[in-house]
């Protein structure tokens, strides 16, 4: 090419540049960007949420919580919101946690939360939306009767890089998407996965953001969670994470419950599960864990606005409305939305217990009767049809007549067609079915409630349904006394350990229950209440002396081993860490300051999390009973009570530990006197009681001693970990510090003892396979209120027992022999296991509605009301 040829290309490249250069800027200049004449700022939202809780102190009370990861740090504002007056427990109340602005971009999302607070500070602003008359009345006494947990912007970190110029960030401040962050499913990425818009973070829960959100959901317990977000018009229920639609008669509920606001405020809206739904999976989300593992019976994601039309360079118009009137339209009606919400929690199974005296709009009432005849009828043996396709029977039957001359509101020519109607329909005129449909989104959907009335209508009183109660009740002593006559005295043993004075306080009762399989120490109120602590002990399966002596013999043959190999886990007191080290220092001159920190972190712990540390601080105490144990059993005695390391190293391994154990409850108790939140002499009494009452292994198998020591110190390491988890997302580092200190220990013992099983698995597998399943066979556990110890702990217990200890080779000649069977027993465990964690959902959900907020005193936390459920 010639020089003229070159320099014609030349030019053409400069044009076609400068072209693109020049579209380009047009297109930027296209753009939306926040007109903060319409949007508040950060920091200016933020005030005016701290000015509006201020002018309302009777009814609102607002807290900044902190959390912290490395130099990472969020400060989130909480505003608590109860009409009828604040409360210090909410129990008895419908409880609300409600998620604004999480993603920095969805500014519209933190503008509704501002305007939800000022109306419910304002009775005439509520009476505007609602209108005068009965509704605004009914409304009042809901909201009187329930607790709402307000994050107005959760993500502020995020925030403040989006009003520096980056539109279209949602991520939290260091580059995370809190709502793929949360522990279900997390860090699984779909083929369109994009981590400039969905980085999941380091690990579960990494982020302070959800970190905040969690602690305040173990907490209040809420009945219902709503993540407000912007994008699109939709009402989410779970799962985002696979395209399911729960199918359960809460989930069914809480269904309904949107339907009928997609009637009545948002048509054009969306309604089934995020993951159904919208063509995508979404894995780590907020509501799908709020859902599926902490129980949330109603747990919602909402979509307010989107602009489809909107390009992805252009994310605030897509995430946001555009002037003032299109603004002041989208926040009302979420405003309103958000009102509906709070009026339908009575029609959820899971809520109407609190709301038993608010009477019901009619057109809600026949909604709430034909759902509960259609579950009624699903139980009583019909097919399980979506709700879709079942007729909705007659509403009619399940109202009464207004009995308050205040609610005779409409016409006599009114009431007279109404009662022609009733007479109709009790006498039996028929009702037209639904066909199902074989959409899947149609199947999932909810058939149309009759149309809004006026809001003059007058209220209707449901009567509250008892007999599903009472049948489940019936159904349960039936088989509690049917379990009670197949038990003889010799495989169940109850003792006592300790109750209050006076039974009928309702303080805890400790209760440690015997049995052929499992022997877990209960923590409960007339031998119903949570589950604290498991300790699998040696199974009291009958022996031969012919085990017995095989046993000793191949324990014995390993003395030489644990000689050598098990002081190599006992570390000499003086590099151990002390009661002393961590606690404050009574010689120093910021003692005073170091306990008062101390007292102050422990004020912010909840109940139940005072309850597990005393309850946890008691099985420490028993370390004598657990050396007892160990001493009576056969090649692991202590003859002489000071046998030495080298003729017998079992029993001086164990007086090792018992001294750790001893440092663990000391630390533990000096706590708990110090933190000033728990009864000391309470605690003092049942450890007490608990030492006297001794622990009877059931078994002198030196194998099954071994196995039950390593599966307890591996539980103890668990819970110590989750309970530093807890205290740290409380802000009680204290206890955040002692805990982990505690879960290294039983991580050093749990290797020592781990070692000296696989020892003998690799002398005697057929023996040491069967001796473990004796030990774990009973795999059904309930797991605690928080999370310390759960039925999947529990899982992956005896998943990393059956792979550390090679049990799949372990199975002897024949499929018929006892090793073999102990081998299938122990590898289908974990999937069991894992399968009833799930199953426990709906179990939660249903004790949800049949406990009825059910909570006990217990005396450890100075008679303190505790829930149950």
């Amino acid at each position: 090419m010639g020089q003229r040829g070159c320099m014609q290309l030349l030019l053409l490249s400069l044009f076609v540049a400068a072209s693109l250069l020049q579209t380009s800027a047009g297109n930027a200049a296209d753009l939306a960007k926040p007109d903060y004449s319409i949007y508040l700022k950060k920091n200016d939202l933020l005030k005016k949420v701290e000015r509006l809780v201020a002018a309302n102190p009777d009814i609102m009370k607002m807290e900044i919580r902190h959390a912290q990861d490395g130099d990472y740090r969020a400060d989130i504002q909480v505003v608590t919101v109860e009409l009828g007056g604040l409360t210090p427990a909410h129990s008895t109340k419908a409880r609300v946690l409600i998620d604004f602005g999480e993603h920095g971009r969805e500014f519209i999302s933190s503008e509704v939360g501002l305007r939800l607070l000022q109306v419910l500070a304002d009775p005439q602003q509520l009476r505007n939306i609602t209108g005068p008359g009965q509704r605004v009345e009914r409304l009042t006494a809901i909201l009187q009767q329930t607790v709402l947990k307000i994050l107005p912007m959760e993500n502020t970190n995020g925030r403040d890089l989006v009003e520096a110029g980056q539109l279209c960030e949602r991520k939290n401040g260091r580059g995370v998407d809190t709502n793929r962050n949360w522990g279900i499913d997390w860090g699984k990425k779909e083929k369109d996965y994009n981590p400039a818009e969905e980085y999941p973070g380091k690990a579960p829960h990494s982020e302070p953001e959800v970190q905040i959100l969690l602690a305040l959901a173990k907490e209040l317990k809420p009945h219902t969670w709503l993540n407000v977000h912007s994008g699109m018009y939709a009402l989410f229920t779970p799962y985002d994470h696979k395209a399911i639609v729960p199918n359960t008669s809460d989930a069914r509920a809480a269904t309904r419950i949107l339907q009928r606001i997609k009637e009545l405020a948002c048509t054009q809206c969306v309604v089934g599960s995020g993951g159904h739904s919208v063509g995508y999976l979404a894995h780590g989300t907020g509501t799908d864990y709020m859902y599926e593992v902490l129980g949330v019976p109603m747990s919602f994601t909402w979509e307010i606005y989107g602009d489809e039309k909107a390009t992805f360079e252009d994310c605030f118009r897509m995430f946001n409305p555009l002037g003032q009137q299109q603004f002041d339209e989208v926040v009302g009606m979420w405003v309103k939305a958000l009102l509906l919400l709070f009026e339908l929690l009575p029609t959820h199974p899971a809520t109407a217990p609190v709301f038993r005296n608010v009477p019901l709009a009619k057109e809600d009432a026949a909604g709430a009767a034909a759902a509960a005849a259609a579950e009624a009828e699903a139980e009583g043996g019909a097919a399980a049809l979506p709700v879709a396709a079942k007729a909705a029977p007659p509403a009619a039957a399940a109202q009464q007549e207004p009995q308050d001359s205040k609610q005779q509101e409409e016409s006599p020519q009114k009431d007279e067609e109404d009662k022609q109607k009733q007479q109709q329909q009790q006498a039996g005129d028929p009702v037209s079915k639904a066909p199902a449909s074989a959409s899947n989104a149609e199947a999932a959907a909810v058939p149309p409630l009759p149309a809004a009335s006026d809001t003059q209508e007058p209220a209707v009183e449901v009567e509250e349904e008892e007999d599903t109660d009472r049948q489940a009740e019936e159904l349960q002593q039936q088989q509690q006394q049917q379990a009670a006559d197949n038990t003889t005295e010799e495989e169940i043993r109850i003792k006592r350990i300790y109750r209050a004075n006076d039974e009928e306080d309702g303080s805890a009762a400790w209760v440690l229950l015997h049995s052929n399989r499992l022997v877990p120490l209960l923590l409960g109120l007339g031998g119903m209440g949570v589950l604290m602590y498991i300790v699998t002990r040696p199974s009291g399966m009958p022996y031969t002396k012919e085990q017995l002596d095989k046993q000793v013999a191949v324990v014995q043959g390993l003395t030489s081993w644990a000689a050598v190999e098990l002081p190599r886990y006992v570390l000499p007191g003086q590099q151990q860490w002390q009661p002393s080290d961590l606690l404050p220092d009574p010689s120093g001159d910021a003692y005073m300051q170091q306990l008062a920190e101390l007292r102050e972190e422990a004020q912010t712990l909840p109940s139940e999390v005072l309850v597990v540390l005393a309850g946890l601080t008691v099985v420490a105490s028993t370390a004598p009973n657990q050396l007892s144990q160990w001493c009576g059993t056969a090649a692991l005695r202590d003859e002489s009570g000071a046998d030495d390391i080298a003729t017998q190293p079992w029993a001086r391994w164990r007086r090792s530990w018992t001294a750790e154990r001893n440092k663990q409850r000391q630390l533990l108790l000096s706590y708990c006197y110090l933190c000033g939140c728990i009864d000391g002499r309470a605690l003092d009494v049942t450890v007490q009681a608990a030492i006297g009452a001794g622990c009877d292994s059931g078994s002198r198998l030196p194998y099954q001693q071994l196995m039950h020591n390593a599966m307890q110190v591996r539980m103890s390491r668990v819970m110590f970990t989750n309970l530093a988890a807890v205290a740290a997302y409380h802000g009680a580092a204290h206890l955040a510090r002692m805990a982990t200190a505690i879960a290294t220990d039983e991580g050093r013992h749990e290797v020592a003892l781990v070692s000296a099983v696989s020892k003998l698995f690799a002398a005697d597998a057929a023996g040491a396979v069967q001796a473990l399943a004796g030990v774990v066979q009973q795999g059904v556990v309930l797991p605690d209120a928080l999370g310390i110890w759960t039925v999947s702990d529990m899982a992956a217990a005896v998943e990393q027992c059956c792979k550390v200890w090679q049990v799949s080779r372990a199975a002897g000649p024949g499929s018929a022999s006892a090793s073999s069977a102990a081998v299938r027993q122990l590898l289908s465990m974990p999937a069991m296991l894992r399968r009833l964690s799930e199953l426990q959902l709906e179990g939660k959900l249903q004790a949800r509605r049949r406990d009825r907020g059910r909570a006990a005193c217990f005396g450890w936390v100075f008679k303190r009301e505790v829930p149950l459920s």
